[in-house]
């Protein structure tokens, strides 16, 4: 996944986020002309789209294997060495693009696991449910919601990570349409990544342009609201008119009746991560201030038991596993395949190894386009082309 907007989101110092010459370094010339430096994402596209839409398979295990095998075959097509196009593999994924997020996907993971298994959704639920909040108006709030802890924290990545694991499953719960509540959370992930201080894409926009900060976020806010404004309106007709799931009347009344008030408190964690964001802290701070309050209020409110944050399972033959073993962090298996670490803060990490592994490939490949000249050909073609005018430009 990456970030809508002009640049991926992250936080903190404008220098973080300083991209290196692209300019500088060893060109990687290809057989076919500059073109041909495109190979390995265009074969990736195709795979995916085959592999997704076509077969229906949404497995990222099996993407990363489709980009894997488009950056092998495209190494047929350089001329001359081969070395320097296995370096800017792994120049590319060296860029603090593919860090920022991968960063973001993690700390937001296991923010959001801990949330979720906390009772947050339910509690989401009750409240609408209480609220008279429908399906209709949910996808419509979880705009506005999505749109203010973006611009709080700053990361389009870590806020689209959390809000699918916790205003996901509570709309589609309440009957609102699956694809429309995802476009939802994308589009204030988007509005803050745009908006927000905090984010790189306000910081680099100012810093490359020489302008300040704040008159970047002044300049932006006046067509952000505007569109923020039409984009509510869409989603408050268009979630009367589209249906969601079908889920059975019954289950969904067994759910709604589960619902707790308590799950609500994590409302206060999430401020937490929204108020330190605001206060100049960076990101990965800002977060595990959140994890911090979410383990303490799972533990004092009863909503998740130590071992349900980190859990140990160790076989009956490990050293002091069995003298150990009254610990609420250790379970002794006899299973094999169960040895292992769970609990939130592993679920909310392993969610995202795979992901992460994918997104560091395909930064190396657009490396590769960068150096082998693709990227020039587009740039020319579009100005040739498109950006003919100030208004098409």
């Amino acid at each position: 996944m990456s970030d809508t907007g002009d640049g991926p989101a992250g936080d903190g110092p404008a220098d973080q986020f300083t991209q290196p010459d692209q300019e500088s370094g060893p060109r990687v010339e290809f057989y076919g002309g500059r073109g041909m430096s495109a190979f390995p994402i265009a074969f990736f596209i195709v795979w995916a789209i085959v592999q997704t839409a076509l077969w229906r398979i949404g497995d990222t295990g099996g993407l990363i294997v489709g980009i894997l095998v488009g950056l092998i075959v495209g190494m047929f097509f350089v001329r001359g060495n081969w070395e320097s196009y296995a370096n800017t593999i792994f120049e590319g994924m060296t860029q603090p693009v593919a860090v920022t997020a991968i960063v973001a996907w993690i700390w937001a993971g296991m923010f959001a696991q801990l949330l979720q298994d906390g009772g947050f959704v339910g509690g989401l639920v009750w409240l609408a449910d209480s609220a008279g909040v429908g399906a209709a108006l949910f996808p419509a709030i979880t705009f506005v919601l999505a749109a203010v802890f973006t611009t709080g924290i700053g990361t389009g990545y870590g806020a689209t990570v959390a809000f699918v694991g916790l205003f996901f499953p509570a709309g589609v719960l309440l009957g609102a349409n699956p694809v429309l509540l995802f476009g939802a959370i994308l589009s204030g992930a988007i509005f803050g990544d745009n908006l927000a201080p905090v984010s790189d894409t306000t910081i680099v926009s100012a810093v490359t342009q020489d302008a300040d900060i704040g008159g970047v976020v002044a300049s932006r806010f006046k067509y952000i609201i505007i569109a923020a404004t039409v984009a509510f309106l869409g989603y408050v007709v268009a979630g009367g008119a589209m249906d969601g799931r079908d889920i059975g009347a019954e289950a969904q009344t067994i759910f709604l009746e589960g619902s707790e008030a308590i799950g609500l408190i994590h409302v206060v964690s999430m401020l937490a991560v929204i108020v330190a964001a605001i206060a100049g802290r960076h990101i990965v701070e800002a977060i595990s201030w959140g994890i911090v309050i979410a383990v303490a209020f799972n533990l004092i409110f009863g909503l998740e038991g130590l071992g349900g944050i980190v859990m140990f399972n160790a076989p009956p033959d490990a050293p002091l596993a069995e003298p150990l073993s009254g610990l609420p962090i250790l379970t002794v298996v006899e299973d094999p395949d169960a040895v292992g670490v769970g609990g939130s803060l592993m679920n909310g990490v392993a969610g995202f190894l795979e992901l992460s592994i994918l997104v560091l490939l395909i930064i190396g490949a657009a490396q590769i386009m960068i150096r082998g000249g693709a990227f020039e050909v587009l740039l020319e073609w579009s100005i040739e082309n498109l950006a003919t005018n100030v208004r098409n430009a």
